[in-house]
């Protein structure tokens, strides 16, 4: 039995190996296609009305604010400094030909939602786990798993991966929030990161090509001892789905 199991072992890390190695490779692959969803968000999601996001690019502020609040000028109210669509953290974290779209949605007695849509670049690094960066972004994560969001016409659900966070420090230490996010690719879906380096790693390896990947991620609040939130988010991503999908 212990010897099946090391065999097992050995096949999943070589598996593993080969994947990594594979994506890494540099060099000249075609492109096959885009990932099957749209590079835009819309205005209005059901009842939730959607806001354009700007992020004070000051490290010692990093506040953030709907667009329609500081359409008459392009400068931080808290500071003065200079504001931008993408935030501070992912400006250094990616590379400068990354896609990001985002839209906050809010409505009147109802969750609000933060969703975003990134389109992976020249280089891989522009889509990875949020496991990565949500640490770095002061969040500690208490709970991750898979949920299933039924869509109306489509015999399979959705599977979204799920994140429960908690601020670890700074001045909103303490408070709560959920995350929850999948990949696109061409005819591809997954809430899991090893699944989609391993398709685009059979792609590299027996088809030479590759494919841009996207991410799509829904933030929204919590509260402790409440599975509210992910009925919401539910319902807010079969809202979302037939919107951006292809």
């Amino acid at each position: 039995m212990e010897t099946r199991i090391n065999r097992h072992l050995v096949v999943v890390i070589v598996l593993l190996t080969v994947t990594a190695i594979a994506v890494s490779l540099p060099g000249a692959i075609p492109v096959a296609g885009k990932p099957d969803v749209r590079l835009a968000l819309p205005d209005t999601v059901g009842s939730h009305k959607g806001h354009a996001r700007l992020f004070c690019q000051t490290r010692s502020c990093l506040a953030s604010f709907s667009a329609e609040a500081v359409v008459a000028s392009n400068a931080c109210p808290t500071c003065g400094g200079e504001l931008d669509s993408i935030a501070f953290a992912e400006k250094g974290a990616l590379p400068a030909d990354t896609t990001i779209i985002r839209k906050y949605y809010t409505s009147p007695g109802k969750p609000s939602f933060f969703a975003s849509i990134v389109l992976s670049a020249s280089e891989q690094k522009s889509i990875h786990r949020p496991q990565q960066c949500l640490p770095a972004q002061g969040h500690s994560i208490e709970r991750n798993r898979v949920i299933d969001v039924p869509l109306t016409g489509r015999d399979e659900p959705l599977q979204v991966m799920l994140l429960d966070l908690r601020v670890a420090s700074g001045p909103r230490a303490g408070s709560t929030s959920a995350f929850a996010y999948w990949f696109v690719g061409t005819d591809r879906e997954t809430p899991y990161h090893l699944q989609r380096l391993f398709w685009m790693a059979s792609d590299r390896v027996l088809r030479n090509t590759t494919h841009h990947w996207a991410y799509v991620s829904i933030g929204t609040g919590r509260k402790d001892g409440s599975e509210n939130h992910v009925e919401a988010l539910r319902e807010f991503i079969a809202e979302l789905y037939p919107i951006i999908s292809k």
